[in-house]
């Protein structure tokens, strides 16, 4: 037979590169979480908690439930999505497909189960049993676990040829994987609904399918093309009006339309043959394959969530090495204020400059730290008080606090520091870092709990006292709870910092 040159290649090589295709889009998102999780880009879309920490502090109105906490309304966050609501839609219609997919497929399942029971054995190839059965029009091929079949009509046998041309079809969507590859095409059409490029390719590929079966019969003369061209006609039009074909089945005229049917006819008639460009089409395939990957791995950053979630707290924690007498606590208050850092552009920027500026003054504080039994969790708390920053007094505000650790005056002359209108011993670093720890050590002394010191510290002593008497507990986040406090959840924002300063990644 004379070759015929097509330089698109044949269906066969077209068909490969549109299984890998389909076989890429299944996959990769699936293999996604395995690869690098930095963004590829800078996203043109975002999510946060709030524009910014002032917003974000607006927006937490509290109201106070009968428990005594705080109680954070989500109509409070004009800028922040409603996840829960979200992400239950998305998957209660996930779910709803799901099951709308699975009965279909249990409902042809079954359907074909019934077919096999009530059809009889012709002959075996390999694996491969051939049926016939006296209910059906058309003959058609599927696959089920444990099973591999092809039904011809029992009409088909009394036509040795057809029923030969619809035998060798039907063996070849086997050996071309179609019985099997029907199934990842209905998953995708399922997966992508209310996409209807996936349903065009879907259906562009079934097209392939048949007509790479076509070729592959013709081009290595398994089949005489005139006689293929007129048996594939006359199947049609026992099959013309069929209906109920079953989703995870393939037929040798299930796909009937008109136009389809005359190129198939007109392609066994008049193109025998055509030439492989081998090289082509491999090059054509791994192209294919990393741009699906890495679009798959760039899209990750289309939309950018920079709300932190309970599960991705509880993952930080892990990377925090426990302190027994310092327990590092998540809940919703932390959770709140690790947004506020990590959720808003502005306290990202703030959590990055004061980790920074941290490093310089690490190792002295943890060498005092060693020196008076301070637990290194602490490093954190001049992240909240000023950033690490060495802060002078701001004469004009109602608290007059100063330095790295901000002691107001009274406390700096309690513990030593000069505080008057010529010398500022505040900002003499080593000073004051020492000064800060014996103030710790103190409240741990009279508390015997640094998680009651912490709260000494920001709130005073007496403050502390006074909610241990009232309440009757010496629980740090009781009294929190309970209103005796200093600075509005300065507990939980040293929490959020102890967090931030074991995974610094998170403020990237």
């Amino acid at each position: 037979a004379m070759r015929v040159f097509n330089p698109r290649g044949s269906k066969r090589g077209l068909l490969s590169l549109h299984s890998l295709a389909l076989v890429g889009v299944i996959v990769i998102p699936i293999l996604m979480p395995l690869g690098p999780h930095q963004d590829f880009f800078q996203p043109p879309a975002k999510i946060w908690a709030a524009p910014s920490m002032k917003d974000f502090s607006r927006a937490q109105q509290t109201t106070e439930s009968n428990e005594g906490f705080f109680v954070f309304p989500i109509e409070n966050y004009p800028n922040v999505i409603k996840t829960d609501v979200v992400t239950t839609s998305a998957l209660a219609t996930l779910t709803l497909l799901a099951l709308v997919g699975l009965i279909f497929l249990v409902r042809d399942a079954r359907r074909l189960v019934s077919i096999r029971r009530q059809s009889h054995l012709v002959r075996r190839y390999s694996s491969v049993s051939i049926l016939v059965n006296d209910q059906i029009s058309v003959p058609f091929s599927y696959w089920l676990p444990g099973q591999t079949n092809v039904v011809i009509p029992i009409g088909l046998l009394a036509r040795p040829l057809d029923y030969k041309l619809a035998m060798k079809h039907e063996l070849q969507h086997h050996r071309q994987g179609d019985t099997k590859s029907v199934y990842l095409i209905w998953f995708l059409r399922l997966s992508c609904l209310a996409n209807p490029f996936v349903h065009l390719w879907a259906r562009e590929l079934s097209e392939i399918q048949e007509f790479a079966c076509d070729e592959a019969l013709v081009d290595q003369q398994k089949v005489d093309s005139h006689a293929y061209a007129r048996c594939l006609f006359e199947v049609a039009q026992t099959a013309n009006g069929l209906k109920g074909v079953p989703v995870c089945a393939t037929g040798l005229t299930f796909q009937t339309r008109g136009t389809l049917l005359k190129r198939r006819i007109n392609t066994m008639l008049f193109q025998k043959c055509r030439y492989q460009n081998r090289s082509f089409l491999f090059a054509s395939s791994l192209g294919l394959i990393a741009a699906l990957t890495a679009t798959s791995f760039a899209s990750t950053g289309l939309v950018q969530d920079r709300r932190i979630t309970l599960d991705q707290a509880e993952k930080m924690l892990k990377k925090t090495a426990p302190t027994p007498n310092f327990p590092i606590t998540i809940n919703d208050r932390v959770l709140r204020q690790l947004n506020r850092y990590i959720g808003t552009p502005e306290g990202r920027e703030f959590m990055r400059n004061a980790l920074a500026r941290m490093e310089n003054e690490k190792p002295a504080i943890e060498k005092l730290m060693k020196q008076y039994g301070v637990p290194r969790e602490l490093l954190a708390m001049p992240i909240i008080e000023s950033g690490y920053q060495n802060l002078p007094q701001v004469n004009s505000s109602n608290v007059k606090a100063a330095g790295l650790w901000q002691f107001i005056p009274r406390t700096a002359q309690v513990y030593g520091l000069r505080v008057d209108s010529t010398v500022d011993e505040r900002l003499n670093i080593p000073l004051l870092n020492d000064a800060a720890m014996r103030l710790l050590v103190s409240g741990k002394m009279r508390f015997q709990d640094w998680m009651l010191s912490v709260s000494a510290y920001n709130a005073g002593e007496e403050r502390v006292q006074e909610g241990i008497d009232k309440t009757g507990s010496r629980d740090a986040w009781t009294l929190v709870g309970k209103g005796f406090e200093g600075d509005h959840d300065y507990l939980a924002k040293l929490m959020a910092a102890i967090l931030i300063m074991n995974s610094p990644e998170s403020v990237l």
